[in-house]
């Protein structure tokens, strides 16, 4: 394949997405691409959805994320198409599941890396001689190695990519490592220290923190007669490590250097060791433990790496993983599996000879008769010199002569080892470790280790809460497997939900189920005593006052601690609250930092604090808050609630600030940020929190704040409670006017105008929108924007176009220089809903673009999305159908999750619509009715109602179903001569009920002079407001021509109403309302070619005839 044919990911180094010499990066958003390279680097692997959506958008809801993930698809499909290549042939979706195929015309230079040194490693005929096939190989993966995998590639917001990422980036470098120790080892061997000093050179470039191979390259030079070039290369780290990190080189380089510089000659190596005959032996997993497969392929990563820590609370398995791994890999086959030393850490190593000790028993008792040597060694270094450096060195020189075999050394109960002296033993083990030597520790605080550096470096993989925590399946297994958990479905959920995949509650309920517990009251008095004996008992004083005084916040900063915490008189010598927290973080008292998807989007309403936010675990917040209530009165709780309300208000963070105001008892204040807060309540779709928090309240208190009445107006109308809403905006209204606050007044007014239009009461909604006007000064132009935005629409329903039109443009001028995305965004999308009425879809598109690029990324996306949204329709009528089905099913998830009923009818509308093109009458029928559903729910008696009973209507006459069709045709023009409906409604329900009577069967019983009539009225009507849109007029004209050929005879008349059909489909090119009429038949088409009809137009119905025929 030509290189112009092939997609080119170079990701070693600087990230390059090329279709020859052009980037397909650019039109491509950040998680796209991560999306495409993390298939392209795994081909053939198939994927759920939910993995993907979980991996790149796991911070959101599963729905959104979801969402999410078909929008990245379909762009990729998008981008792929338009650079010429078949998105079939790098991207495969096979319903649940996603994978990019091995022989994509895609070339990755990871993947060619990665052949290169496996080739190399399995090639038994390499010597690594520069002659050899083995070090061409090896250059040949140096020249595609340009830097570490997807350097400065990063994604906001998906830490499970980025864990990918980074483990990824480690494996790669030390495979990379892996190969290039083993060249020098081989020179050195050979005694070619010459040829090794390149090779650490090269390193070097591509890792320069590397201690150990600059430490190396010095003793080289050393060694080879170059003195200088070793002292110079000592000075360039150095300086290095002073203008990076602040540091200085260790000890051991130190000392190298200064015996270089006295011209010392390197020390012989010595051997020796020490016995020990106690906690040696890990202890053996239960036969009920549950299988962790996703993390014991974690842990295996940890044989790429130095150092691997699992660190957590109590009670989240750790010992447990790692004894059931170390059990999988002592019973594998593999020639190669790893070799464990295991070494339970208690009190008495403090004392750093008798760890040095303990860490070579465990070393020796794999081989009783070397072990044995190897104690005497490190006995007699540890007794007679005290030299526990030397004796570390001795350990890791033996666990060297294992290579190439992996040798692992588990620490259990590390956070036992707390005096710096044995600290320092553990720091030199990490730093002398051979390639082969692999060390795994478990603790519930992080040890005293230069973690950042083995970070930068690449030698460190930490398995922490997030990743130990317990997924829903994993738990759901141990449900499965433990019947002692007698509760009841709620009872489990409750208590699954509070753990948060901590599986010491789950497990402490089984025990105490089986034991004395008889509900789940007994058992969280268990799980509250075992925190009080496990977590809380052995802090000091003053960390067991900090824990409890701050578990009166739910989320806590470091200037909120200080300012509840310091006015605490049990608080102790709490003085810096900032340091607190990221104590009690390293120490792993359930207490994380929540990342900024994770904090509620009301938190913050006025953008200010940066401040890093943290929370417990909810177990451990209840359990603190049960602790501090039975210590401190009730005056003294609620002054604490009183100083966090406060301080979270003073930042500007509400929502946590009602908190505790409501736990206090402070209703006014309550009610004083409710008023604040529930406009954003009612955009993002929250209500029922809004209604929560209104219904707490005393109606004593409501009625006290009209602008609480005004949000209780707009909860009961997104509720559908539409008699309920129109009382209370009156309500409102009244109270505001007998006030005298004008603006408000307008704006009760407006939302009243609002309610008339979902009512389908046009003319007393403008009237209201128009007395709103006046209520406001010509200033304040978010109000009028809005109201001339209202009443545009309310004229629209009317039939009246041309005036909507002109006050959308009115609308358009006041936001002219304006910074506001949300208004502007909404009066375009309603000018591209007329454009749509009127038939005009490259307009509407047109419009639409404009109305996303004003939206931007401060309208919610699930607005965006929703909102008076035609292009789904559009793109549905152009044949886009494959298209049109994941946008109409992202907006259905988008209009669920801002729970707008309006948009779900609109949408199932949609859906419906594509049923019916792929000739699935049952599906499509089912949709309708529930977008009828959803329009009555909402208290819609307008146009989007009747939309989806016209729909119907026509479901049924293509179906044949005369019955049903006539049942709700008759049932919604009723309604509409009724309600005195305007034209256009009228129109649309004439339509269907003509539609209705035409029967499909000959000798049917119809009446075709009342159906022609019908539609003759509605075709007038629709062409007298201007009306265009496809599914009305051309199933009007369809139906009259229809009537016309078969009832009267006048088959030339027929065919004029088809050219007229085909005429305007022709102009905007629709064709999907054509061909599912099944009206239209060849000798008709003719006819439209001689009269005119575009010829191409003509051939895509044609083919589509053709196809369905087929």
């Amino acid at each position: 394949m030509r290189e112009q044919e092939t997609l080119t990911l170079r990701l070693l180094g600087k990230t390059q997405i090329l279709y020859g010499t052009s980037s397909l990066a650019e039109p491509l958003a950040t998680k796209e691409q991560a999306l495409l390279i993390y298939l392209a680097c795994q081909p053939d692997q198939r994927f759920s959805r939910d993995h993907l959506a979980t991996l790149l958008w796991g911070e959101t809801s599963q729905s959104r994320a979801r969402y999410n993930l078909r929008r990245a698809l379909w762009h990729l499909r998008q981008a792929l198409d338009q650079v010429g290549l078949p998105p079939e042939a790098c991207l495969i979706t096979e319903g649940f599941w996603v994978y990019a195929p091995s022989n994509a015309p895609c070339q990755v230079d990871v993947r060619d890396f990665e052949q290169v040194l496996h080739a190399c490693f399995q090639d038994p005929q390499s010597q690594f001689s520069p002659a050899s096939e083995g070090i061409r190989r090896i250059r040949k993966a140096l020249d595609l190695y340009q830097g570490d995998f997807l350097a400065g590639f990063s994604v906001l917001n998906a830490p499970n990519f980025e864990e990918w990422l980074t483990l990824e980036r480690e494996r790669l470098f030390l495979l990379l490592l892996r190969t290039l120790t083993s060249l020098i080892q081989n020179f050195i061997a050979r005694g070619a220290r010459d040829e090794a000093i390149p090779v650490c050179q090269r390193l070097l470039v591509l890792d320069p923190l590397q201690e150990d191979i600059h430490r190396l390259l010095m003793r080289l030079y050393w060694e080879t007669g170059q003195r200088t070039q070793a002292l110079r290369q000592y000075n360039t780290y150095r300086n290095l490590l002073r203008r990076e990190l602040s540091i200085e080189p260790l000890e051991e380089t130190r000392d190298l250097y200064q015996r270089i510089l006295q011209h010392e000659s390197p020390p012989t190596p010595t051997t020796s060791s020490l016995v020990l005959t106690s906690r040696l032996t890990p202890p053996s997993p239960s036969s009920e433990s549950l299988p962790r497969p996703r993390l014991s392929s974690l842990l295996d990563r940890g044989l790429t790496v130095r150092l691997t820590i699992l660190s957590a609370p109590p009670g989240y398995g750790k010992t447990t993983l790692l004894t059931q791994w170390i059990e999988n890999h002592s019973q594998s086959s593999d020639q190669q599996k790893p070799l464990f030393a295991w070494y339970k850490v208690n009190e008495t190593d403090n004392d750093p000879l008798a760890f040095v000790e303990g860490l070579a028993a465990s070393v020796a008792r794999l081989h009783p008769t070397t072990g044995q040597t190897l104690q005497d060694h490190v006995h007699d270094i540890v007794s007679l010199q005290g030299d526990t450096r030397q004796a570390v060195g001795l350990l890791s020189k033996n666990l060297a002569l294992y290579d190439p075999t992996p040798f692992v050394i588990v620490l259990d109960d590390l956070e036992r080892l707390t005096s710096s002296d044995s600290r320092k033993v553990l720091q030199q083990l990490v730093e002398h470790l051979p390639a082969n030597g692999h060390l795994y520790l478990l603790t519930r605080i992080d040890p005293d280790l230069p973690l950042p550096r083995l970070r930068v470096r690449g030698q460190l993989l930490e398995l922490r809460t997030a990743e130990l925590r317990f997924t829903d399946e994993e738990i759901a297994a141990f449900i499965k497997h433990s019947p002692a958990l007698s509760l009841g479905q709620d009872e489990i959920a409750e208590l699954t939900t509070r753990a948060e995949g901590w599986i010491a509650p789950l497990w402490l309920a089984a025990n105490a189920l089986s034991r004395f517990a008889s509900n789940l009251d007994d058992v969280w008095t268990g799980i509250f005593a075992y925190l009080r004996d496990e977590v809380l008992a052995p802090q000091s004083p003053q960390v067991r006052a900090f824990l409890l005084n701050s578990a009166i916040l739910d989320q806590m900063t470091p200037s909120l601690c200080q300012a509840v915490l310091d006015a605490s008189s049990s608080a102790g010598d709490i003085d810096n609250s900032a340091q607190w927290l990221a104590e009690l973080e390293r120490r792993n008292l359930f207490l994380r930092r929540i990342t900024p998807a994770t904090i509620s989007p009301l938190a913050d309403m006025t953008g200010e604090g940066t401040e890093s936010r943290y929370t417990y675990h909810p177990l451990f917040l209840a359990f603190l808050r049960t602790e501090l209530y039975s210590r401190l009165s009730r005056a003294e709780i609620k002054a604490m609630h009183r100083r966090a309300a406060m301080g979270w208000e003073q930042q500007g963070h509400l929502e946590l600030a009602l908190f505790h105001y409501q736990q206090m008892g402070d209703e006014s204040a309550v009610a004083r940020l409710l008023e604040q807060i529930a406009p954003a309540y009612l955009q993002q779709g929250r209500l029922e929190p809004l209604a929560r928090w209104l219904d707490q309240l005393e109606p004593a208190v409501r009625d006290q704040h009209p602008r609480l009445t005004l949000n209780a107006g707009h909860l009961r109308q997104a509720e559908g409670q539409v008699k309920e809403a129109r009382l209370l905006y009156q309500r409102a209204a009244a109270d505001f006017e007998l006030g005298q606050n004008s603006t408000a007044h307008g704006d009760s007014l407006l939302a009243l105008a609002e309610l008339e239009l979902l009512r389908g009461h046009y003319a007393e909604g403008i009237e209201l929108g128009e007395r709103a006007l006046t209520c406001w000064d010509e200033t304040d132009i978010r109000r009028r924007t809005a109201a001339l935005c209202t009443i545009g629409q309310l004229q629209a329903r009317q039939g009246n176009l041309a005036d909507a039109e002109s006050l959308l443009a009115q609308a358009k001028d006041l936001l002219r220089s304006r910074d506001q995305p949300l208004l502007a965004f909404q009066v375009l999308r309603v000018q591209a809903w007329i454009a749509y009425l009127r038939g005009d879809y490259h307009r509407t598109i047109g419009l639409n673009r404009l109305a996303e690029h004003e939206a931007g990324r401060d309208v919610f996306p699930e607005l965006v999305a929703t909102f008076n949204n035609p292009v789904p329709a559009i793109l549905r009528e152009w044949g886009k159908g494959e298209i049109t089905w994941e946008m109409t099913h992202q907006r259905i998830e988008a209009a669920r999750q801002i729970q707008d009923r309006l948009a779900l009818s609109h949408a199932y509308t949609d859906l419906g619509n594509l049923y019916l093109d792929r000739g699935q009458c049952i599906e499509a029928q089912e949709s309708f009715r529930q977008a009828i559903a959803e329009a009555e729910a909402a208290g819609e008696d307008g146009l989007l109602r009747l939309c989806g009973e016209a729909h119907l209507v026509y479901a049924h006459f293509l179906h044949g179903n005369t019955q049903e069709a006539a049942e709700v045709a008759e049932a919604a023009l009723r309604r509409c001569q009724a309600r005195a409906a305007p034209p256009l409604e009228l129109a649309v329900a004439q339509t269907a009920a003509a539609l209705a009577h035409i029967s499909l069967q000959p000798g049917g019983d119809s009446d075709p002079k009342n159906s022609r009539q019908l539609l003759d009225e509605a075709y007038q009507t629709f062409d007298r407001l201007g009306v265009r849109y496809g599914a009305f007029v051309s199933a009007a004209l369809l139906g009259l021509a229809h009537l016309t050929e078969g009832r009267a005879g006048n088959r030339q008349q027929a065919r004029r109403y088809t050219t007229t059909a085909l005429a305007l489909a022709a102009a905007e090119g629709y064709t999907q309302t054509i061909v599912t009429s099944h009206r239209v038949t060849l000798p008709l088409l003719r006819f439209a070619l001689r009269e005119g009809v575009e010829s191409r137009f003509v051939s895509q119905i044609l083919a589509q005839i053709g196809e369905d025929k087929e």
